[in-house]
């Protein structure tokens, strides 16, 4: 099965990007090195995440694009050209929402950086259309990873439908 393991070969490597975004993360929220190493240490020793990252799943990769955009986020907050960084924090939540749906949530990260550094963003008008420029963004990037968002629309929201039916029973079904 040379597709699989080609496969498998790419989800492991997109997931091990998750190291290096979580020091990433760590080291522009102006933790110390070591502190950073420690957190992307974590991650790397992680049995749960080691065993995940293997296979063919979401779940890792998800991780993966949800540590980028938290390091772009707190980039956004801690480094000159917010926008820059904001944009790409967008771009990272909409490519893990379209791994794994629920991590559209990342949104809400994005959103709170952009008020978070609300002033260098301009005045209200200017502010409120960053805000409606990310959204779009990650939506544009939800639809472009995903494209039976549009295609498929029925299937789609089925999908997410039964999604939330699953994880508000506890995976209990």
């Amino acid at each position: 099965h040379p597709y699989k393991l080609r496969a498998r070969s790419l989800f492991l490597f997109v997931s091990s990007l998750t190291v290096l975004w979580t020091y990433l993360a760590a080291a522009l929220a102006r933790r110390p090195w070591g502190e950073s190493l420690l957190a992307a240490s974590l991650v790397a020793g992680s049995f749960e995440f080691a065993t995940h990252a293997r296979w063919i799943a979401p779940d890792t990769v998800a991780a993966s694009f949800a540590a980028l955009a938290m390091a772009l986020s707190i980039g956004a907050i801690r480094r000159p050209r917010a926008g820059r960084y904001l944009v790409g924090a967008a771009i990272a939540a909409g490519v893990a929402c379209g791994t794994k749906y629920n991590a559209g949530l990342l949104l809400v990260g994005v959103l709170l950086a952009a008020a978070a550094v609300g002033e260098r963003l301009g005045a209200w008008p200017r502010r409120a259309g960053a805000v409606v420029g990310l959204v779009a963004v990650f939506a544009l990037t939800v639809c472009v990873t995903t494209p039976g968002v549009v295609l498929e629309h029925a299937i789609f929201l089925a999908d997410v439908h039964r999604e939330l039916d699953h994880y508000s029973s506890f995976h209990s079904q």
